[in-house]
C-alpha cells in the first residue's frame, strides 16, 4: 500500500472512530399543558392547544428530563417531533405559522398550575426561538411533524443538562395575527383518547472535538499529502 493510501485509511478510520462515539436519545414529555390569557393551566388537563379560542390566545409547554452528558460530550443536533392524529387544527389560515421559544421561569410553578398565567403566557412566546414550522390547514386532524432546534436551543439544553433535576422547557406560540371572534389553533381537544404524550425531544450527543491524538493524526495527514504533491511537481 502507498503512503498516500496508507495515510488516507488511518485518518478514515479515525473520523469513523469520532463519529462512532456519536449517540441518539429519545425523550418523551414528562408533562405538557398550556397557559392563555384567560385561562392558567390545571395539572390534571394534558391539552397543548396552541392559538386563538374564545377571545384568547393559548400557548404550550412541553417539559422534558435531560439526561445528564458525560465529560467532554455535547449535543451534536435537537429535533423536536409532534405526534400525529392528536386534537385538530381549526381556523380559516391556509397555513399556519408555529414558534418554539425558551422558557425563563419557574418549571416547578409552571407545571403545578401555580406560575402567574399572565407571566407565564408571554414567557411561553417570547425570547430565544428554537425554532418555526409551516403547516397546511385551515383545518383537519393535526400531523406529525418535526423542528430542528436551534444553535440556541442546543446551548440551554447543554445548560439545563448540567443542572440538579435537568428539567426543560419549550413553549409554544401561534406567530399569526390574532383575529378576534375566531378560531385558529393548533392541538384542538389533544391529550384525548390516551395520547397524553405530546412530543419527543431528539437528541444526537457525541464528542464535543476530535480528540488531541485525532487531530494531530489528520494533521499529520494533509502534511503528507502536501508534501508528496509536491514531490511529484519537482520531477
Amino acid at each position: 500500500m502507498s503512503l498516500i493510501a496508507r495515510i488516507a485509511a488511518a485518518a478514515a478510520l479515525t473520523l469513523s472512530a469520532v463519529a462512532g462515539q456519536a449517540a441518539t436519545v429519545s425523550l418523551l414529555t414528562t408533562d405538557n399543558g398550556w397557559y392563555s390569557t384567560v385561562s392558567a393551566h390545571s395539572p390534571s388537563n394534558t391539552n397543548t392547544i396552541t392559538g386563538f379560542y374564545n377571545n384568547g390566545e393559548y400557548r404550550s409547554f412541553y417539559v422534558f428530563s435531560l439526561p445528564g452528558l458525560a465529560a467532554g460530550e455535547t449535543i451534536l443536533s435537537a429535533t423536536l417531533s409532534f405526534a400525529s392524529g392528536n386534537g385538530t387544527m381549526e381556523g380559516q389560515y391556509a397555513q399556519k405559522h408555529l414558534g418554539l421559544f425558551d422558557y425563563t421561569g419557574s418549571i416547578s410553578s409552571l407545571r403545578t398550575g401555580a406560575a402567574d398565567s399572565a407571566t407565564a403566557f408571554a414567557d411561553l412566546g417570547s425570547g430565544k426561538s428554537y425554532g418555526t414550522a409551516t403547516l397546511n390547514g385551515p383545518t383537519g386532524t393535526m400531523p406529525g411533524f418535526s423542528v430542528s432546534l436551534t444553535n440556541d436551543a442546543i446551548a440551554d439544553l447543554l445548560a439545563f443538562s448540567a443542572t440538579p433535576n435537568h428539567a426543560f422547557v419549550i413553549g409554544a406560540s401561534l406567530l399569526d395575527p390574532f383575529v378576534s371572534g375566531r378560531a385558529e389553533t393548533l392541538w384542538s381537544s389533544s391529550g384525548q383518547n390516551g395520547n397524553a404524550v405530546a412530543a419527543r425531544l431528539t437528541l444526537v450527543t457525541g464528542q464535543a472535538v476530535p480528540e488531541p491524538d485525532s487531530i494531530a493524526l489528520l494533521g499529520a495527514a494533509a502534511l503528507a499529502f502536501g508534501i508528496v504533491a509536491r514531490r511529484r511537481k519537482s520531477k
